[in-house]
């Protein structure tokens, strides 16, 4: 019988088939790790690039760390790092939170976080750590992206560059 370091998808969903006891940083290290392909690596974080490009990979990492430090209500007129919050308990208020505090930072940087924080949350109703996400409640959406933010673009070729982006 291999021996394999990650424990199947259904033993590690019977481990935390109940997300009351993890925090949202909990949950967030093990999307980094089993999804995202997180290595540590003594000069700093490496990336198998298993599921997406480690550039890709980089950036949730970047967008999970800022997620992490936003302050959310937590209830009784009290305040906590998101991080520290119980996983279960995110509601769409602390995503809304978490979506005004990064807007002022620019739009499109602040879409991409979003849609971060919309997969984490996907990804952990796949894995059974919650059954639901403060995206939705039932078909609607309760979290929107700015559509206007992105923009598509056209533009010519610079000569030179028709023949570089055939070669790969």
């Amino acid at each position: 019988m291999l021996f394999s370091p990650m424990p199947s998808k259904a033993l590690r969903r019977a481990e935390t088939s109940d997300a009351s006891g993890l925090t949202f940083g909990d949950v967030c290290d093990r999307y980094l790790i089993e999804y995202l392909g997180k290595i540590d690596m003594p000069d700093g974080p490496r990336w198998t690039g298993q599921h997406v490009r480690p550039r890709t990979a980089e950036d949730g990492w970047y967008h999970l760390n800022i997620t992490r430090k936003v302050v959310v209500p937590a209830g009784n007129g009290q305040h906590v790092c998101l991080e520290r919050k119980p996983f279960a308990a995110v509601s769409t208020l602390d995503v809304r939170t978490v979506q005004a505090e990064r807007r002022p930072h620019g739009p499109v940087g602040c879409n991409r976080l979003m849609a971060r924080l919309r997969h984490l949350f996907n990804w952990s109703i796949e894995e059974g750590m919650i059954d639901r996400t403060p995206f939705k409640r039932g078909d609607v959406s309760l979290v929107k992206l700015d559509t206007n933010a992105e923009k598509e673009r056209t533009r010519r070729l610079q000569p030179g560059e028709r023949a570089r982006l055939l070669q790969h």
